[in-house]
């Protein structure tokens, strides 16, 4: 989940091992180069105690949606869940977007290649 008005990742959403998708808030994880770390499972909330989440963020899937006009591919994170930039979809291919444009309205965006 991302908030959009801070330029966040909140959480990642997790397919557990009993095919269950489950949430892990973004703050208990460790980004490594090939794997996300955790400390403990318990961690991980179930769809009762997402409330708090969904009042404040958004999910990625939504966002694609909200902006479909512009293909919004994926978003490129730092360690501590900042967005760095955005990738868009254009006719030549994936291009690179500031994540400052997350908050202003689809029509202004532009993207540089990546």
């Amino acid at each position: 989940m991302i908030d959009v008005e801070r330029r966040r990742v909140v959480g990642i959403e997790v397919l557990c091992a009993d095919k269950k998708r489950r949430f892990l808030p973004f703050g208990v994880v460790e980004l490594r180069s090939d794997e996300i770390a955790i400390a403990s499972t318990l961690t991980l909330l179930d769809e009762s105690q997402l409330a708090f989440y969904r009042r404040h963020a958004t999910t990625l899937r939504a966002l694609r949606q909200d902006l479909v006009e512009i293909a919004l591919q994926d978003v490129e994170i730092a360690e501590d869940g900042e967005i760095v930039s955005l990738l868009l979809l254009g006719a030549d291919g994936v291009k690179r977007a500031e994540a400052a444009l997350l908050g202003s309205p689809a029509s202004s965006w532009s993207a540089r290649p990546t």
